[in-house]
């Protein structure tokens, strides 16, 4: 089987240079942030050196004039430095802080002019602007007189480093960030440059390394699809290339394993086709012998024998009519093997086709004591279209088990209408009984040709395993599907479908509105048929009772005939414990004081000797059980007619 591939999958190039994108994106984010960060670091250290370099100069430059107090050598002084674009403003104050001269850059506006008292020491003081330059700097100097010096002869000597005053500067910052602007942009355009490179090396690299392993994947679905002469290709010697000494060795195993495999399945094949014909052949040949015996057996039993050879020839004949259903068997399942089998499609009355398979039964049924019930749904039509014949084989495979495989209780054969269709109607049928149950992992299995519940079963109950793998082909014919619904001690539930047609012919089921508003009885000790008979009187109009002994039958007998609204049929059960059917009968012949209705009898199974008892009681109608719808509507409606 193909195996599906994934909707969404990743290969692995874009998986690995993603992983190595991240790695090496992050560790250029780090490295680029570094740089940065030094590089902006390093430009303001120059840019504050530049200043007090400057300052250091103009006090320098001043010290003479502000010495001697000449303001207009201080402005001079002042006015030169502003001959570089970077310097915004000169100050210069005497020690009180008194400007003795100034100069300003004609885009400098005075109101930014920093208001600060005479310095500690020399400094570098950085100002954000609110006008038109961008931020600033200020380098503040002390002009300071040297050790000694007489300059003027009508002014005593200064001592030495005295301050004179502090010359202040005031630097722009913009080529600084225009710098270090550049160096950003340089920094993120080599970094992606970086990144780029890094990631077109990556990707060529990782095609070259990973074409052999898509050569493999290629080679791997070609031989998912059935090539096996083909080999992988060798592209280099490496790790790759002992991956593809394996996988064409492993092809080559497997052309050897499917050889001999496409070996044994021509001769599995032939020797399964062999053993169908042989038992198509073989159960032939077994049949005719066969009906040979029977028939023989048939005349030996009309013949006048003693009671022990009746016996013998009886106990023959039911041998080899269990023989000859295992030889149908195998036939059946040997031409259903074989693909020969097909199903009839001519109308068949579904009633009588479901009653044919519980009559045949019913004495089985009888001599175990169970009680075999039988339901089926009042929308089915009486008239469908379909095999008829592998239906009834079904049913009879199907309730065989239930009877052979239950000691006590009861078994119920049910039909329900399912659903309707262009193709036709699907009904559901149940079998379910109250037997020994099937082990949930032999609930699959037992539908395989020679398989029972436990390998005691066919020593203990006897078959050989084909009724349900042949009903359960039967059933894909008729395009449906069975199942089982069990458990070990609690009895199995057998569930299967059918697709049949629907028929135009009239009903068989005659009209049952003469019956309604009747009163009927049904008096049965078994739960289950008690409740399908009145149910299906029910569905006529009837107004119906139930009773679960003949006791209790008699009572409500008598109480109706006190209330003036006797009932019209009685329908009772031969085989009751206590008082049976036909104790009961008796004491409503008798007593006219409980006299009933019309009394109609249901038996197990059809017994002459029980036939004569109803006539001799004078019970209306002899049923044999379970008793189907339309048999049973035929008899109440005679009883009614004969009642008025």
């Amino acid at each position: 089987m193909k195996s599906a591939r994934p909707a969404r999958r990743t290969s692995l190039v874009t998986r690995v240079l993603i992983s190595n994108i991240g790695l090496v994106g992050v560790s250029l984010f780090f490295l680029t942030g570094l740089f940065l960060v030094t590089e902006g670091s390093v430009l303001q250290r120059q840019l504050e050196s530049r200043a007090l370099l400057l300052a250091e100069f103009l006090a320098n430059q001043s010290e003479l004039a502000m010495l001697v107090h000449n303001r207009e050598e201080l402005g001079r002084t002042a006015t030169a430095a502003l001959s570089s674009e970077d310097v915004f403003y000169v100050v210069m104050t005497d020690p009180s802080g008194a400007v003795l001269a100034q100069a300003m850059h004609k885009d400098f506006p005075a109101s930014e002019l920093p208001n600060v008292g005479p310095p500690e020491t020399s400094m570098v003081s950085a100002f954000k602007s609110t006008q038109v330059p961008p931020g600033f700097l200020e380098a503040a100097r002390f002009v300071t007189t040297h050790a000694g010096a007489e300059v003027l002869d009508w002014e005593s000597p200064k001592a030495g480093n005295s301050r004179l005053g502090v010359v202040r500067v005031g630097f722009s910052m913009a080529k600084q960030r225009a710098l270090f602007t550049r160096a950003v942009v340089a920094g993120v355009l080599v970094a992606f440059v970086t990144l780029l490179l890094i990631v077109v090396v990556h990707f060529l690299q990782l095609t070259r390394l990973l074409r052999p392993l898509r050569n493999l994947v290629t080679f791997a679905h070609k031989v998912g699809a059935g090539d096996l002469k083909q080999r992988a290709p060798m592209e280099s010697l490496d790790e790759v290339a002992d991956l593809t000494v394996a996988f064409n060795h492993m092809v080559e195993e497997l052309d050897v394993s499917r050889q001999d495999l496409l070996q044994m399945v021509d001769a599995a094949q032939e020797a399964s086709r062999l053993k169908t014909d042989f038992l198509a052949t073989i159960s032939h040949e077994l049949r005719t012998p066969m009906n040979g015996i029977l028939g023989m057996n048939d005349l030996i039993l009309a013949s006048e024998l003693t009671e022990e050879q009746e016996e013998f020839a009886t106990t023959v004949r039911e041998s080899a009519l269990r023989l000859m259903g295992i030889i149908n068997d195998v036939l059946d399942i040997s031409t259903i093997e074989a693909g020969r089998i097909s199903l009839d499609s001519a109308p068949f009355a579904f009633e009588e086709a479901v009653s044919h398979v519980l009559r045949t039964l019913a004495f089985r049924a009888h001599e175990k004591k169970l009680e075999l019930v039988c339901r089926l749904d009042s929308k089915i039509p009486a008239t469908l279209v379909g095999d008829g014949n592998r239906l009834r084989q079904i049913l009879l495979n199907l309730v065989g088990n239930a009877l052979k495989f239950t000691e006590k209780g009861e078994i119920l054969v049910s039909a329900e209408f399912e659903s309707e269709s262009d193709e036709g109607l699907v009904l559901h049928f149940v079998v379910r009984d109250t037997g020994i149950g099937i082990a949930p992992d032999r609930q699959k299995a037992i539908f395989d040709p020679f398989t029972q519940v436990e390998a005691s079963s066919t020593r203990k109950y006897g078959g050989a395993g084909l009724g349900l793998s042949i009903s359960a082909r039967l059933v894909e014919l008729m395009h449906g599907r069975i199942w089982v619904e069990s458990q070990e001690g609690e009895g199995s539930r057998f569930h299967f479908t059918a697709c049949l047609g629907r028929t135009a012919a009239a009903s068989l089921r005659p009209a049952a509105e003469q019956l309604a508003g009747l009163r009927v009885l049904v008096v049965d000790d078994n739960a289950t048929s008690r409740k399908v008979v009145a149910d299906t009187c029910s569905r006529w109009g009837l107004s119906t009772d139930v009773a679960e002994s003949g006791a209790d039958g008699l009572e409500r007998i008598r109480r109706a005939n006190g209330t003036a609204v006797p009932y019209h049929f009685v329908l009772v059960d031969a085989q009751m414990p206590e008082m049976d059917g036909f104790q009961m009968a008796r004491q409503l012949k008798l007593n006219t004081d409980i006299t009933g209705g019309l009394i109609m009898m249901l038996n197990a199974c059809a017994v002459l000797e029980h036939a004569k008892q109803c006539d001799q009681i004078g019970v209306f109608r002899y049923l044999v059980k379970p008793a189907m719808p339309a048999e049973l509507l035929e008899a109440m409606l005679a009883a009614f007619v004969v009642a008025t």
